[in-house]
């Protein structure tokens, strides 16, 4: 049965599955899926058809560890919302893991039973003893760092620096591997050296792999540590703009027997009119506070409230956000403003008195969704290329950019953008799934 070929085509076929599996497995704990289950799997079948063609030819190891790299980074950021960075190291320590326990695995059974590490990887009972062997231990190491979760990014300083000892282990491994194959006699003195050497490169890679997941606790607490800042800045910056309009309104109340004083003594209608305008104007530019259910979003709207009042453009808002308490702080900041610079920026374009400059935000819940209109006026030139919107030259870089990073945080809750617009009118509408708040707890 041994030297059937059809059985080592099993063997192999087996062998690239639990490979895969694993791999795939990881990939799964490490990062968040962003193509559908059927998709997923039917990549995940043609990889295994693909691995097992370039098993059928006779190639080197190398080409074929770097075959097996790319293809697994291919279909790592094809699948899975991941940045190019994280996608290159995790195949890279994956490939490192599998490669040193395969080797040291062989290694020791040749040491053990005082045979040739090239004859173990021949077609022998030892190659299946040292398959399962390094199949087990892999797919429990996978298991074992799944535990940590290695959620989070790494900068390119930190891939550098990671990225080369890894890539240099891997190259060792791999010249270790070519160098015990070609040694057909049994020495167990070359024996003692391939495990010495292969151990020395697995601890090694169990270090790397503390390392990285240092740099990726290390990232992720400065960020948080960013967003705490931040929104601590915003609701400093939030209680003092309401304390500011406190001491506004009761200025104001202490002015308003002046005011009457200064309106008995004008001579005309018009100047009556243009005074109590001016009181208005200033009655309306104290009216900045909203209450969403989102301190944030009150801020922002807080904000560009003040430049709509500046630019003269209508500013109504609608919102309960009181729902929306899952979406994270800095991906509602996004949202918001980035939809209403755009509305702000169209409105600016508009010099005719004839079309009136309004922006109007709504929130309704419809069927588990939260729906977001964000409409406004405008008389630029809108085109569409390739499913993405554009404006004019001089615009179209930057509300290109701000659309979208809102479409990448809506799909990041499953959610939808829709966008319509006619001559003089933009509507913006944003639906997100309430349904997915259970979800991210």
């Amino acid at each position: 049965m041994l030297n059937s070929h059809m059985f080592w085509d099993l063997v192999h076929i087996f062998t690239l599955a639990i490979e895969l599996i694993t791999i795939y497995m990881l990939y799964n704990t490490v990062s968040e899926r962003k193509t559908s289950i059927k998709t997923n799997l039917i990549s995940f079948i043609l990889i295994i058809f693909m691995f097992f063609a370039f098993n059928i030819i006779e190639i080197n190891i190398s080409i074929r560890i770097g075959i097996f790299i790319i293809i697994s980074y291919i279909f790592y950021i094809i699948n899975y919302r991941v940045s190019f960075i994280k996608s290159l190291i995790i195949p890279l320590l994956f490939t490192l893991i599998l490669l040193g326990i395969e080797i040291l695995s062989a290694s020791i059974i040749a040491l053990i039973n005082e045979v040739s590490f090239s004859f173990v990887m021949n077609y022998s009972m030892y190659r299946i003893e040292a398959i399962i062997i390094s199949k087990s231990v892999a797919f429990i190491c996978v298991l074992y760092f799944s535990y940590f979760k290695l959620s989070g990014e790494i900068s390119k300083k930190d891939f550098v620096y990671v990225c080369i000892p890894v890539c240099t282990n891997i190259v060792i491994l791999i010249t270790v591997y070519c160098y015990a194959i070609d040694l057909s006699t049994n020495n167990k003195i070359n024996n003692y050296i391939i495990v010495f050497i292969s151990s020395l490169l697995m601890i090694s890679s169990v270090f790397l792999i503390a390392i990285i997941y240092k740099i990726l606790k290390d990232n992720k607490l400065k960020l948080e540590h960013k967003l705490i800042k931040e929104k601590i800045s915003m609701e400093c910056t939030y209680y003092m703009q309401v304390e500011s309009n406190h001491e506004k309104v009761r200025s104001l109340y202490h002015d308003m027997k002046n005011h009457m004083i200064c309106i008995g003594n004008l001579d005309t209608i018009e100047e009556v009119k243009k005074y109590i305008g001016n009181i208005n104007l200033e009655l309306n530019s104290m009216n900045n506070s909203f209450n969403t259910g989102n301190k944030i979003v009150d801020i922002i709207l807080s904000d560009k409230k003040s430049i709509c009042i500046k630019n003269n453009i209508n500013f109504e808002c609608f919102l309960d956000l009181s729902k929306l308490d899952f979406v994270d702080m800095n991906d509602i900041c996004i949202i918001f403003s980035n939809a209403i610079d755009n509305a702000i920026q169209a409105c600016q374009k508009i010099k005719t008195n004839s079309l009136k400059k309004y922006i109007s935000i709504k929130v309704t819940y419809v069927n588990s969704f939260c729906v977001i209109n964000i409409e406004n006026s405008k008389i630029n030139k809108i085109l569409s290329k390739k499913g993405n919107i554009i404006t004019d030259k001089k615009d179209k870089f930057h509300h290109g950019i701000g659309i979208k990073n809102i479409k990448n945080i809506v799909n990041k809750y499953d959610g939808e953008v829709s966008i319509k617009f006619d001559d003089e009118k933009f509507l913006l509408t944003i639906m997100i799934p309430i349904k997915r708040c259970t979800f991210l707890y």
